[in-house]
């Protein structure tokens, strides 16, 4: 009987190690299936509208899906992807393999290998230039509003900062401080004025932090003194606008107040497939721009 006790224990212990041993057993993945991990994380995101979390997250700003793609189909294999080599390209990246989603290609860049995309990797959409119907008639009072918005926006935005403001006369009780003079097609008498024309382009919300540095800091840029307005002078620099092209609108989408419009860049002749996208913002004074473009 005892003989038979430890027989059975003797059992019983080696199949308790097998399992533990199967238990701390971990199953290392290729890479291959980790970038495949990654990637079909980001397209879970997309398809289940996370991005915004996910920018939020992480505290970075992700590429919105185009408006006319409703839904990304998973994948199963790298082989569905066309695989773009690194070393052709000025990159970090460990892997770049495009996606075909019909009118574009989605593009992603991997920098590592891991478990997690947004930590990892980064998307990007490139639209095939040969769908894009330029000057669509569809499109045309969407083009008009937004070159309006777009021809002065930089130039405008960059007032805030005294950039292109022209001076005159250093005031003798506020060093450093001097007249502002007639301003091409524009005269800025008051700190209103200037509100005004810059309120013409962008939201109030958006000038909102900007007015606060111009106006209302310890150190502001702008000043009424004695019932003249003054500007500080300043060697500021603001960059330039992208060349968008409004001839090329691919899409629109109004969503809430916000209309969203996705077009390309073109530099001189050279037109960029990579997707970009513009908001707009419906006010009681019509569209305004949300931010600089």
């Amino acid at each position: 009987m005892k003989k038979i006790l430890l027989i059975l224990f003797s059992i019983i212990f080696i199949l308790g190690c097998q399992n533990k041993n199967i238990k701390n057993e971990t199953v290392e993945l290729t890479n291959e299936e980790k970038i495949l991990l990654m990637i079909n994380q980001c397209i879970d995101d997309y398809n289940s509208n996370l991005i915004k979390d996910r920018e939020v997250e992480w505290n970075t700003t992700i590429k919105p899906l185009p408006i006319n793609v409703e839904n990304i189909k998973n994948i199963t294999s790298l082989k569905e992807l066309k695989e773009i080599n690194p070393q052709n390209k000025i990159t970090s990246a460990v892997y770049i393999g495009t996606y075909d989603i019909g009118d574009y290609n989605m593009v992603f860049e991997i920098f590592n290998y891991g478990n997690n995309f947004w930590l990892n990797g980064e998307v990007n959409f490139e639209v095939k230039l040969e769908t894009i119907k330029i000057d669509n008639p569809q499109f045309s009072e969407i083009k008009k509003t937004l070159d309006n918005l777009l021809e002065y926006n930089i130039e405008t935005f960059a007032y805030l900062y005294g950039v292109g403001i022209q001076l005159g006369k250093e005031s003798e009780t506020d060093k450093g401080f001097y007249t502002v003079e007639n301003n091409g097609n524009y005269t800025f008498n008051s700190i209103s004025d200037i509100k005004q024309k810059v309120e013409s382009i962008f939201t109030t919300e958006f000038l909102e932090k900007y007015y606060n540095i111009a106006f209302n800091s310890e150190d502001p840029i702008f000043k009424e003194i004695d019932g003249k307005l003054y500007c500080y002078e300043t060697d500021t620099t603001i960059a330039e606008s992208l060349p968008y092209d409004t001839s090329r609108i691919i899409a629109t989408k109004e969503e809430n107040n916000n209309l969203l419009i996705d077009l390309v860049i073109t530099f001189d002749q050279d037109v960029s497939n990579e997707l970009q996208r513009i908001i707009l913002v419906k006010t009681e004074n019509g569209y305004r721009l949300n931010n600089t473009y």
